[in-house]
C-alpha cells in the first residue's frame, strides 16, 4: 500500500492486481493496464505521475502516468522482489536472497553487490542517495556518503530480523520485525 496524499493511493497483490484510490480508500479501481498475471509485492510512487510496483521472479512496472499505464522493465535478476523505492532521481528495488537493484533516472538497471544471502525486505528514504534497506538477521544499512552498495550499517540494539523500514524524514527512521513486538526509531539518522 501507498499513498501520495490523503485521497490518492495504490495498493498491489496477487496476480497482478494493481487499484488505485482518488477518495482516501472510500472506493478502488483496477488500474493494472500492461501488468501480467505476476504476483506483485511492493507499490512506491515519488509523485503523482511516476511509479513502481515490484513483484515475483523480477517482475519491475514503472508507470508515468499515475498507474493508468504501466510498462515492463528489464532487470538483472530473476529473484522474488519484495518492496521498492521510487525517488524522484531514480528507483531502489529490493529482494530475497540479498537482492538490491538500482536504476538512476532513465539509465539502466544495476545490481549491487550487497555480500549478503538474507532476504532484503525493507526500502525506504529520504532520496535515492540517502536510501535505508533491511532485511533477516536484524540489519539496517544505508548509502549515505556515496556507498552505493549500502555497506553503511546502522545500529540495531534489538538484533531481529527486520520486516520493513520506513524513513519519515532526514532524521527520524522507523523499523519492525515479524519476531517481536517492538518497533525501532531513530532520531539522528540512524547515527
Amino acid at each position: 500500500v501507498t499513498f501520495l496524499n490523503s485521497s490518492t493511493g495504490f495498493i498491489c497483490g496477487d496476480g497482478g492486481a494493481v487499484y488505485k484510490t482518488n477518495d482516501g480508500g472510500a472506493t478502488w479501481a483496477g488500474s493494472s493496464s500492461g501488468i501480467s498475471g505476476t504476483d506483485l509485492n511492493g507499490i512506491s510512487f515519488a509523485d503523482a505521475l511516476n511509479g513502481v510496483t515490484v513483484g515475483d521472479n523480477g517482475a519491475v512496472f514503472v508507470t508515468q502516468d499515475g498507474g493508468a499505464t504501466w510498462n515492463v522493465e528489464s532487470v538483472p535478476t530473476s529473484r522474488n522482489l519484495l518492496k521498492a523505492k521510487c525517488f524522484a532521481e531514480g528507483i531502489i528495488a529490493v529482494g530475497e536472497f540479498g537482492t538490491v537493484i538500482t536504476k538512476e533516472g532513465k539509465g539502466s538497471w544495476q545490481t549491487v553487490a550487497t555480500r549478503t544471502v538474507s532476504d532484503i525486505r525493507g526500502v525506504s528514504g529520504t532520496s535515492f542517495a540517502n536510501a535505508k534497506v533491511c532485511g533477516g538477521g536484524g540489519f539496517i544499512r544505508n548509502n549515505t556518503n556515496g556507498k552505493t552498495n549500502f555497506f553503511n550499517f546502522e545500529i540495531n540494539p534489538m538484533l531481529a530480523n527486520l520486516d520493513d523500514v520506513f524513513t519519515y524524514d532526514a532524521n527520524k527512521s522507523f523499523a519492525v520485525s515479524s519476531l517481536n513486538y517492538a518497533v525501532k526509531r531513530t532520531t539522528n539518522g540512524g547515527t
